[in-house]
């Protein structure tokens, strides 16, 4: 056995435990901000960041990679979604904890700007909302001889 063996198998062991740990205090995080999403906000606003593009071969089509909050089942969950450029509406969604290792680490950097654009879309649909009720409302009383 080679000398270095030894030393090879223990930073095996203490790296492995290291990335483990990170791993397990990752996937806490992504329950407590599904549990802030789903039960503390109540929030079904589906909202997608690109994590990262690729193609899995030379001549293939182009793969994008998001990190998302989308309906998935009965439920919004953080996910990973994976769209073909083409064949968009073939798009697979995946739960973030069931993604595989590689896939939670590269795309866990890309929670803040998820939660940015989960605000920006609830804003952009607060004023839609708004504008909605404004113009039913308005219709509403036009009903009821109150047009103004």
């Amino acid at each position: 056995m080679s000398k270095k063996m030894p030393c090879s198998i223990a930073t095996l062991r203490t790296a492995s435990a290291r990335l483990n740990k990170l791993t397990d205090e990752a996937a806490i995080t992504i329950r407590q901000v599904e549990d802030f999403l789903n039960k503390e906000c109540s929030l079904g606003v589906a909202t997608y960041v690109a994590v990262s593009k690729h193609q899995v071969c030379d001549d293939g089509p182009l793969t994008t990679r998001y990190l998302a909050y989308c309906r998935i089942g009965q439920r919004y969950r953080i996910a990973v979604v994976w769209v073909c450029e083409d064949e968009p509406d073939a798009s697979i969604e995946k739960p973030w904890s069931d993604c595989t290792r590689d896939d939670k680490i590269e795309t866990l950097e890309k929670l803040p700007d998820l939660i940015a654009a989960i605000s920006s879309e609830l804003e952009s649909k607060i004023g839609l909302a708004e504008k909605s009720l404004a113009t039913a409302s308005e219709v509403a009383n036009a009903l009821v001889g109150k047009a103004g």
